[in-house]
């Protein structure tokens, strides 16, 4: 009977230490968010250099992906950007996928927001997204990967099932 009351308090103190642990990192994962959307971004034309966070998606008003800026460019003055990442919209498909090196040039605006879960603290409307590096690693390798499968997949005519298997593969469903 000793050995069951034992148990059960340390199922308590384990079951506490985890809520604990719950409450503190998702107090800490608003904080940050709420860092990132407060932000201040300076406002204008400019051009970025920055990552590539995910593959472009097509929407309503164009394509759009985040980007990790590194440097910022603005009235013919190249700053190291240490700020949050920026939203870059564009009309034509940019052409790129995640992990590669761009830059970008268009209208910087200071507002911030989410997207697909991620924050953003400004929207760049960009004219022209030019890809710098391509991307190393396992982004190379997974992009290289999706080039292959969207290669093979393309050739298929049943559209639906080929949509399906991108889908399952590669996450892209066109």
């Amino acid at each position: 009977m000793l050995t069951w009351a034992v148990l059960r308090r340390a199922r308590a103190g384990v079951l506490a230490v985890w809520v604990a642990a719950g409450v503190l990192s998702g107090w800490f994962s608003s904080q940050q968010s709420l860092s990132v959307l407060e932000s201040v971004v300076p406002e204008g034309a400019v051009e970025v250099v920055g990552a590539v966070v995910d593959d472009p998606r097509s929407g309503p008003t164009g394509h759009w992906f985040l980007l990790d800026p590194e440097y910022l460019a603005m009235r013919r003055e190249l700053s190291p950007w240490d700020g949050p990442r920026l939203l870059v919209r564009t009309e034509p498909d940019p052409g790129v996928a995640a992990g590669e090196r761009v830059v970008a040039a268009g209208r910087l605006v200071s507002r911030s927001g989410t997207a697909r879960g991620d924050v953003y603290a400004g929207r760049l409307t960009a004219r022209r997204v030019e890809r710098l590096d391509a991307a190393g690693g396992l982004f190379g390798a997974a992009n290289l990967l999706r080039g292959l499968v969207e290669g093979r997949l393309s050739r298929v005519d049943n559209r639906p099932a080929a949509a399906l298997v991108s889908g399952f593969l590669i996450g892209d469903v066109r």
